[in-house]
């Protein structure tokens, strides 16, 4: 029931921003070659500096989570927009294997990583979705290095 609240409360609001006549020279940042900050995992907020991830244009997705370097591939399905679209995360994604202080929320991170099945972009925020369910929520940030 809460996961039919959270979809809809995120759908109204995604649908009432993107009306508003302010909204229509707002930029909306790519997919691809933006480093993303997890600002929110599940209904859980995210702070601190980890979390983070790149997706490039040659389908590699890089990042880290709590502690632990991950890599791995993805897939953009035809037929999505810039700002929305069928995604696969590969199975293939590998990470080191340090314990980390939140190992839980680590691996709760991989899972999402793994399951979602689309994505959507509003301004500077990316959704990771599965069947219709909002599984995180991602900042733009400035790129730095792994």
């Amino acid at each position: 029931m809460k996961t039919l609240r959270l979809m809809a409360i995120v759908a109204v609001a995604i649908l009432v921003a993107g009306c508003c006549a302010c909204r229509k020279n707002r930029n909306t940042v790519p997919l691809v070659g933006t480093e993303w900050k997890l600002s929110q995992l599940g209904n859980e907020p995210v702070v601190g500096d980890n979390y983070r991830m790149t997706l490039a244009e040659d389908g590699r997705i890089s990042g880290i989570g709590d502690c632990n370097r991950f890599t791995g591939s993805f897939i953009r399905r035809a037929g999505g927009t810039r700002t929305s679209g069928e995604l696969t995360m590969a199975e293939n994604l590998v990470s080191t294997r340090m314990m980390c202080l939140n190992q839980a929320r680590e691996t709760a991170f991989m899972k999402v990583l793994r399951e979602a099945d689309s994505w959507s972009i509003d301004g500077n925020r990316l959704l990771l979705i599965r069947d219709g369910d909002v599984l995180a929520i991602f900042d733009q940030t400035p790129v730095t290095a792994y």
